[in-house]
């Protein structure tokens, strides 16, 4: 009896070894899927439903909890619906929350080949219309997904109550200061940098490494290599035609997005408002989210912006009509020809982006994660990496 107490208890132990062994080389070698897997599981643990739905494109993944008006939040490109999860806890108190992987992201389909900007608002429709058909909503997206928050809005009005534009918008970015394709350690830190701000924390290297390996065909590549046909939506010009009230809130160290692509949103917005996060990056939901969650719930509380004049009226009475549609014409001529050769260029490097690593790596999880990978690879590394993927995992398939 006591000789099969000492076996179970010798198993147990192996096995509780192994395990360390093969969570220390996951978080070694794979940190932004560990990360990933762990903001997912919050959103689990605060009350929401993972579910799936059929679009064109195949199936979509989509989480759901809370009670209260509805509030659709949109992840940015390369990223996914686990990005919203360090504000889950306090949304789903005063909201019904409906938080999608946007088609091509994570679990949704397609798993492989181009993301097409038509795919992306065909999944926003099908969401729209299946878990959102009875009442205004409040939807809140980041950088693609305020993209598309903006074309949503622009078509269908009446199912739009107010949009929030986080660090995200329909406008042409002439001159990026952050490069978002970097195939070394030292351009991934310096591409952090600038998402982040200058007096962000400095990333480890070993997820700078894993930066750099999924920037050469995950999600946001894919929707980058589709880059030449995105031009038709831009709405340089054109803002005028969203009628629906509109709150930009805005993390101010954004490097890529910066204020002052905000302030151009602005002055083209007929109902609008800009709400800056002091000392916030290009994800705040993730770097900052009780700074985020002070400002939108501030903004949220208000009443709608009321409508004014804008740049982008194209009335003959203000200053300078004619010079801004000229001036919007060539923007968009040469905004086109730039996406041409970015597109190229995309393709020739491999399709490498870093959109939704930027996001990732501000989870609190990844905290965790540093943390745990100082103690585990002095404890584990000495020991055989036996670690082996789930049967259908979205990020290896996501970057096969």
């Amino acid at each position: 009896m006591g000789s099969k107490i000492v076996k179970i208890i010798f198993t147990v132990l192996v096995i509780g070894a192994l395990l360390v062994v093969a969570g220390a080389w996951m978080i070694w070698k794979r940190p932004l899927t560990v990360d990933a897997r762990m903001s997912r599981m919050a959103l689990s643990i605060n009350g929401l439903e993972e579910r799936e739905l059929t679009t064109d494109s195949g199936e979509m993944t989509y989480w759901e909890g809370g009670a209260g008006p509805t509030m659709v939040l949109i992840h940015g490109a390369g990223d996914q619906a686990g990005a919203w999860a360090r504000t889950i806890a306090v949304l789903v108190e005063k909201y019904r929350v409906v938080i999608p992987d946007m088609p091509g992201h994570w679990k949704s389909d397609p798993r492989k080949g181009p993301i097409h900007i038509t795919q992306l608002l065909d999944g926003l429709d099908a969401l729209m219309n299946a878990r959102c058909a009875d009442e205004p909503v409040i939807i809140v997206g980041n950088s693609m997904g305020g993209w598309l928050g903006f074309l949503y809005a622009r078509d269908n009005p009446h199912r739009v109550s107010r949009l929030v534009a986080v660090n995200g918008g329909p406008l042409f970015n002439p001159d990026p200061q952050v490069n978002i394709f970097p195939t070394t350690r030292e351009e991934a830190r310096e591409t952090m940098n600038g998402l982040m701000g200058p007096a962000s924390p400095q990333i480890p290297g070993y997820v700078l490494d894993d930066i750099v390996r999924r920037t050469a065909g995950g999600p946001a590549a894919r929707f980058a290599s589709t880059a030449a046909e995105m031009g038709a939506y831009l709405l340089d010009g054109r803002l005028g035609e969203i009628s629906v009230p509109v709150e930009l809130v805005w993390g101010d160290a954004d490097q890529l997005l910066t204020i002052d692509y905000a302030q151009r949103i602005l002055d083209g917005l007929p109902r609008a408002r800009l709400h800056p996060i002091r000392g916030c990056g290009h994800v705040p939901h993730r770097e900052c989210p009780l700074k985020f969650l002070d400002v939108l719930e501030g903004a949220l509380a208000m009443e709608p912006p009321e409508p004014r004049p804008t740049a982008d009226d194209g009335d003959s009475d203000l200053p300078g009509g004619d010079d801004r549609d000229e001036q919007a014409g060539s923007l968009l001529h040469n905004g086109l020809r730039t996406i041409d050769e970015q597109a190229g260029s995309l393709l020739h490097k491999g399709s490498r982006t870093i959109d939704e690593q930027a996001g990732s790596l501000l989870h609190e999880g990844l905290r965790i994660i540093v943390a745990q990978a100082s103690s585990l690879r002095v404890q584990s590394l000495t020991d055989a990496p036996g670690v082996g993927e789930p049967t259908r995992d979205p990020e290896s398939e996501a970057t096969s």
